[in-house]
């Protein structure tokens, strides 16, 4: 008798190694980190199976450490192990499936000629003001937030061909222009979070009156606008043949309104002669 019941007990001195592997192949992590850790831990599991993996069936975390204990006499036969195991798999499935959560709504589109003040782009801009708009692109008065300094934003929307040769033709045009005191400072080109259009950031220069308001409202005479040129840019000649002229001398998309004069006189300089 004694002699069977040591026979009996044979095969569940195996099922430590089984419960081990089978805890390894559930949650692909090993329980312990090697023999000494298993016996000082009596071969009790410091991290429950179903915290590896939570979509394990219930109960299933008690038959695999009963699977391991170090008793002997405690341990379920191959049969008892095999019906309990089945009877949690029928349990799990017999359980209604959670649906999956529905898709996060996707943000609305962002009509860009008509940002609102204090729309956030992304993690670094915010809109404080349209200043103008044209047929290819829009410009803001916008916040830098991680550099604390206000931009003018020209935004690239549209082109014949394409918008992004248009910036890069625009910008290398204004880049290369020389440093003067009537010329609004170029800062750099990038693109607007989330798949944006392309825009150029330029200094923003504070003022009185537009100009595209000064002309619509007849301020200054013919001659004085035939004049303005050598006012504003003194080395014009030069700029012109260092760069093409580019949109930015549009009214309408100008970076900034520009100051109000002083008088009607000192718009009206004689016209230079060679």
């Amino acid at each position: 008798m004694p002699g069977r019941q040591h026979r009996s007990r044979q095969p569940r001195r195996r099922y430590l190694a089984a419960g081990l592997l089978l805890y390894e192949l559930f949650t692909g992590q090993k329980p312990f980190a090697d023999p000494s850790d298993l016996h000082r831990r009596q071969a009790i599991f410091p991290v429950a199976p179903s915290q590896q993996t939570p979509n394990l069936p219930p109960g299933f975390d008690d038959w695999l450490q009963r699977l391991c204990t170090f008793a002997i006499p405690d341990r379920p036969t191959a049969k008892q192990a095999w019906t309990e195991l089945k009877g949690l798999i029928r349990t799990a499935k017999a359980q209604p499936v959670a649906p999956p959560p529905p898709p996060p709504e996707p943000e609305p589109a962002l009509d860009y000629r008509h940002l609102a003040p204090d729309t956030q782009l992304g993690r670094k801009y915010r809109v404080q003001s349209k200043l103008g708009e044209g047929s290819f692109g829009v410009v803001y008065k916008v916040i830098d937030t991680l550099a604390d300094r206000t931009i003018a934003m020209k935004i690239i929307l549209r082109d014949r061909y394409s918008v992004i040769e248009r910036l890069k033709k625009e910008f290398r045009a204004l880049s290369n222009l020389p440093d003067h005191p009537n010329v609004v400072k170029v800062f750099y080109p990038d693109y607007l979070p989330n798949e944006g259009p392309p825009f150029i950031a330029f200094a923003y220069v504070e003022g009185g009156i537009d100009v595209k308001d000064m002309v619509k409202d007849r301020l200054f005479s013919p001659k004085t606008a035939c004049g303005w040129p050598w006012i504003l840019l003194p080395d014009w000649p030069t700029c012109t043949n260092t760069a093409s002229t580019t949109a930015t001398s549009n009214p309408a998309t100008c970076c900034g309104p520009t100051k109000e004069p002083k008088s009607s006189t000192s718009m009206s300089p004689s016209w230079p002669t060679k």
